[in-house]
């Protein structure tokens, strides 16, 4: 490795690190390589897709805006700033225009057609349009796993475009597409609880939002929904357990101290009887 351009040694390294997972070690690297060279293209993308990681959007973008303006053949650039601009900072009009730039110079791919499903998200009306995008991408190579994840939103989409119409039955359909396509995801079983709720389904409600639970103990939506649900149903001290069990995982859940402290005071429990024994003294005879 050249010692004029260590750079490149973090960027490796860097990449590495992210392959096996450690992300510690590939924010040192990263940040390294930026610190020798701040100016190379290269570099801002992956300081900047590491910034992005850690959340800070602001550091972000103008590091991958300056990699994709100094050199518009860097993909990674362009892709990193439209995803940026479009799913974090809320302006998809410049996030599709760099991906008709990209698609202009090198072609329609897999990538573009993923993150233009994604964009198309951020409308709820838009499910069809999204379930179409991610059909092409597949039929471009893109990642299967991937794939299945977008159109399990977009199914997901159009079933709470569903319930707000009140098609509660075609909203179910949907929900349990997005069920079957990624079954990890929590969002479409509290969703479909929801849906059975507003149907008079309570049980299956809840047998929806345990299902929910069991993929993410920590599901907010879920827990208040159980928890509402159980104490519409007279199950106070199951409520109780659930609305605290969300409480610990988000304390200012909107709605959720206020329903805890409205529940009905626990009644006592009734003093048990003794059983009654057979004697052993002999029955008097008259």
């Amino acid at each position: 490795m050249p010692t004029s351009k260590p750079w490149r040694y973090h960027l490796v390294h860097g990449a590495r690190c992210l392959e096996q997972g450690d992300f510690a070690g590939a924010r040192r690297h990263f940040a390294a390589a930026y610190y020798e060279a701040p100016e190379e293209p290269i570099v801002c993308v992956a300081w900047g897709r590491e910034l992005l990681r850690a959340g800070d959007v602001a550091g972000a973008e103008p590091l991958v805006r300056l990699a994709w303006e100094r050199d518009p053949t860097l993909l990674s650039a362009g892709f990193t700033l439209s995803r940026l601009l479009g799913l974090h900072r809320g302006r998809p009009d410049e996030a599709l225009a760099i991906l008709d730039r990209v698609d202009r110079s090198h072609g329609v791919s897999a990538t573009t057609l993923m993150l233009r499903g994604e964009l198309a998200l951020r409308d709820p009306t838009a499910h069809d349009e999204a379930k179409r995008l991610f059909e092409h991408a597949r039929e471009l190579g893109a990642d299967e796993a991937l794939v299945r994840v977008g159109l399990a939103k977009a199914w997901n989409a159009e079933g709470i475009a569903c319930t707000q119409v009140g098609e509660h039955h075609q909203a179910l359909f949907a929900l349990k597409r997005a069920s079957d396509l990624d079954p990890t995801w929590p969002g479409p079983l509290t969703n479909s609880g929801a849906v059975f709720e507003r149907l008079g389904m309570p049980r299956k409600a809840r047998s929806h939002y345990r299902a929910a639970l069991r993929l993410d103990p920590h599901n907010p939506v879920a827990l208040f929904n159980l928890a509402d649900s159980l104490r519409k149903g007279g199950s106070r001290d199951e409520a109780a357990r659930f609305f605290r069990r969300l409480l610990r995982v988000q304390p200012d859940y909107p709605g959720a101290r206020e329903a805890l402290a409205q529940l009905p005071p626990r009644q006592p429990a009734r003093p048990r009887r003794p059983p009654l024994r057979p004697t052993n003294h002999p029955r008097a005879v008259d």
